[in-house]
């Protein structure tokens, strides 16, 4: 599964969203977005489909996470693929220059 998919670091971006909680109604949250470019190499690897491949589904994990004090909680991230064609058009990459 670490063969299918190839990270571009130089890619990275950090971002802030604010809007209302998708689980908690009413709550205006912070969300912070780390993106990341990815290019899937074997979209067909059936360990791909825990992470919503090779349809583009998206996916969440979730993970215990102790504070500094206080009880533990519960952590979850979501995340979304974006197709090739959204990618282009949201960076306005040429085909040529997306396609690598």
């Amino acid at each position: 599964a670490q063969g299918s998919i190839s990270v571009d670091p130089l890619s990275y971006r950090l971002s802030e969203e604010v809007a209302y909680s998708r689980t908690y109604p009413g709550l205006k949250t912070v969300y912070l977005i780390d993106e990341v470019t990815a290019h899937v190499v074997d979209p067909g690897d059936a360990s791909m489909g825990v992470i919503g491949l090779p349809d583009g589904h998206d996916f969440a994990f979730s993970r215990s996470e102790a504070p500094a004090k206080g009880d533990a909680g519960i952590v979850i991230q979501h995340w979304a693929w974006q197709s090739l064609e959204s990618f282009r058009k949201e960076h306005r990459f040429s085909t040529k220059r997306a396609v690598l």
